[in-house]
C-alpha cells in the first residue's frame, strides 16, 4: 500500500530526458519533494543534493569543475556553486 503521506523510498522519478542536459552542465531538479543537482560528465550522470554542504548556495546553478593532475590523468568531478568555493 503506498499512503501519500509516507510514499515509498524507492519510488523512482523520471527527472530529465536523455537529451535534456548537455555535456559538462549541471542543472536544480526536483525529484518527489527533493531538489537536486543533475550533471553530466560525458555519459555519465551525477545526483545530488542541490545544497552546497559547506556555503549553502544552490549547486545546480554553479559549474563542473575536474582538479587534477593532467599529466598523470588523476582528478575527480566536482560541482562549483556560482558564487562560493569549490563544494563537493
Amino acid at each position: 500500500m503506498n499512503n501519500q503521506s509516507n510514499p515509498d523510498p524507492l519510488t523512482w522519478h523520471k527527472i530529465l530526458a536523455s537529451d535534456e542536459l548537455p555535456d559538462g552542465r549541471v542543472k536544480t531538479v526536483t525529484a518527489g519533494n527533493h531538489n537536486l543537482a543533475v550533471s553530466r560528465v560525458g555519459d555519465a550522470y551525477g545526483a545530488l543534493d542541490n545544497r552546497c554542504p559547506h556555503q549553502g548556495g544552490p549547486l545546480g546553478e554553479g559549474t563542473i569543475e575536474v582538479p587534477g593532475c593532467v599529466a598523470r590523468g588523476t582528478g575527480t568531478t566536482t560541482t562549483r556553486s556560482r558564487g562560493s568555493r569549490r563544494a563537493v
